[in-house]
């Protein structure tokens, strides 16, 4: 008897959870909805896709990153290229390093994933933004600082995620998984 009582319990505790964490949700979608229209209103953010890409800025950024043994060769700067795919610049990539140690990206197989959580990412509006509603333990590991970086893409300018979450309070957007909710979903990422 005391084993379904306890049971009907965790069923409920699970239940009441759930309903708590997709009430939160909708509660960012709403937010996200109502940013959009305020923006449409206002037009005040220039259309991103108007930017043209820097050609060559990403190798120059990741072989400046690497230094000359790992960019010195044909072979190695078709790796770099190949990898570069998809980056409008070289200023996430940027951004990304210098919140690690050298140590972190010091060879192609260490920058690799770095380079590619920066593709479709313009600038650091994004991640400046995401970056400073965190405290800096929460994305010291890189894995975490990765996670954060691809939740920016298609996030143009960061100003829906500070939106939503001035609007949510400090206590529903100071980790590091509610605020990659947030920019997936001003992305548009996260149903």
């Amino acid at each position: 008897m005391k084993s379904l009582v306890i049971m009907m319990f965790a069923v409920l505790g699970f239940s009441t959870f759930a309903n708590q964490s997709l009430a939160k949700s909708k509660k960012i979608e709403n937010l996200v909805v109502e940013f959009e229209m305020q923006k449409m209103i206002s037009m005040k953010h220039e259309d991103p896709n108007c930017r043209i890409p820097k050609t060559g800025a990403c190798m120059k950024t990741v072989c400046s990153k690497l230094g000359n043994f790992e960019c010195d060769s044909q072979e190695e700067l078709r790796r770099v290229a190949n990898s570069c795919r998809g980056n409008f610049d070289g200023q996430c990539i940027n951004f990304v390093t210098n919140k690690l140690s050298s140590f972190e990206y010091d060879d192609f197989e260490e920058m690799d994933p770095i380079i590619k959580s920066c593709k479709g990412i313009w600038g650091t509006s994004c991640l400046s933004t995401s970056t400073s509603l965190l405290r800096s333990f929460e994305y010291r590991k890189k894995e975490d600082l990765l996670a954060l970086t691809n939740s920016c893409r298609n996030n143009y300018d960061g100003e829906c995620t500070r939106f939503v979450c001035q609007r949510l309070g400090s206590f529903e957007c100071d980790d590091l998984e509610e605020v990659i909710s947030v920019n997936l979903q001003c992305a548009g990422m996260d149903n």
